[in-house]
Parts: C-alpha cells; sequence; structure tokens
C-alpha cells in the first residue's frame, strides 16, 4: 500500500507541478521497467521515490534511472543507501554521472559488501581518485573505512565560511596527498579528522559531526 501510494502522490506531483504529460508518460515507464522490485522490495517506497525525482530533475533521465534500477536490485537489502545513491545522482551533470556510473560497475562487488553507512563516502572517494589509488582504498580495513567514511561525512556537511563550499575538494586533496606520502597511515589520517572536528562540533563550532 505504502509504495502504490508513493508512486500515486509522485505522478500527481509531477502532473500539478509541471503539466507535462511526456513527463507522466517517462516516471510509468520507469515504474514498469522496475515492476519485479516495486512489487517485492522491503525499500520499495524509497526505491519509487527517489525514481520519481530522477525524472523530475529531467537530467540524463534515461540513462540515470537506467543505472538506478541496476544499483537497487543489487543493493535492494540498504534502503538508506539507495535513498543517498538517488539523491546524489540528481546533481550530476553528465560527466560526473559517467564517472559515477564507471565506479558502481567496477566497485559494486566490493561495494555491495559494505555497511551502509559507508558504501556512498567509499564510491565518491573512489570517484576522485585516478585508478591507480584505487586499490589502497579497497584494502583499508573494516575500521579504516569507517573512519575514512565519517571524515567524508564531516566534510560534506560542513562549510568552508572563505568559500561558502563545503570541505570535500580539501577531503579528496588530503587522501591523495596521503596515498601519495603516507598510504598506510591513510586510516589514522581519516581518524584525526573525525577526533579534531568532534571537538570543534562540541564547542559548537560544526555541524554532522559524527560521533
Amino acid at each position: 500500500e505504502k509504495v502504490v501510494e508513493t508512486i500515486a502522490k509522485t505522478i500527481i506531483i509531477i502532473g500539478r507541478d509541471t503539466g507535462n504529460s511526456n513527463m507522466i508518460r517517462d516516471v510509468v515507464s520507469a515504474y514498469s521497467g522496475m515492476k519485479d522490485l516495486l512489487e517485492t522490495a522491503a525499500c520499495a517506497p524509497t526505491i519509487a521515490l527517489k525514481t520519481g525525482q530522477l525524472v523530475y530533475d529531467r537530467t540524463l533521465v534515461d540513462l540515470k534511472v537506467g543505472v538506478y534500477t541496476s544499483l537497487c536490485r543489487r543493493l535492494v537489502h540498504k534502503d538508506s543507501v539507495l535513498a543517498e545513491i538517488g539523491d546524489s545522482m540528481k546533481s550530476l551533470a553528465h560527466l560526473d554521472f559517467l564517472i559515477f556510473e564507471k565506479i558502481f560497475q567496477e566497485h559494486i562487488d566490493f561495494l555491495e559488501q559494505q555497511s551502509a553507512e559507508v558504501i556512498v563516502p567509499l564510491a565518491a572517494t573512489l570517484s576522485n581518485l585516478e585508478e591507480k589509488y584505487h586499490p589502497r582504498i579497497t584494502a583499508l580495513s573494516t575500521q579504516e573505512k569507517l573512519d575514512l567514511a565519517r571524515a567524508y561525512s564531516i566534510a560534506k556537511e560542513n562549510i568552508n565560511d572563505d568559500t561558502g563550499l563545503n570541505y570535500l575538494t580539501e577531503f579528496y586533496s588530503g587522501v591523495k596527498g596521503m596515498l601519495d606520502t603516507r598510504p598506510d597511515d591513510l586510516g589514522r589520517w581519516a581518524a584525526s579528522i573525525c577526533s579534531d572536528f568532534r571537538k570543534k562540533g562540541e564547542a559548537g563550532l560544526l555541524r554532522g559531526v559524527v560521533g
């Protein structure tokens, strides 16, 4: 019932906000292409909502919906991840999306084995590194991957007052610098970022700090 309600609301919203019959056709077509998921997956409401939002965004609709459907089938038991992936995909331009798709194609076996909280941070980090660095990331221990994911989340959620942007550019640069100079210390570097930012968070200077 919940997924049917979500689908109906999505179609109504698209029709009301745009009056675009082609868009309504596209979202119905997208739902038809993932009928098996929408009928059986516990996270079907999330899948339905994020698919509708991808169609509504109109950027690379067919490509994004196709990739999202494939990822849903591989990550169907990770509801929060599918929501985050859908949100991430909406804002990606063509080149960035092609990189995103390539990372998931090449590393899906690795990514689907990870805990939900690290999948998107690891995929984003891999997307912003040259391929020669990838084995170092995939070889991290469970705790190191968790620390890297937490550092990523902190960098993403907090804004640099000087630039008005988040700290992801600095984060990716820092990861690359560590891999170039002290690759064995990447996990400790990420843990130290979490510790430093946690102290600032406790002082009320930052948001999105993971305890």
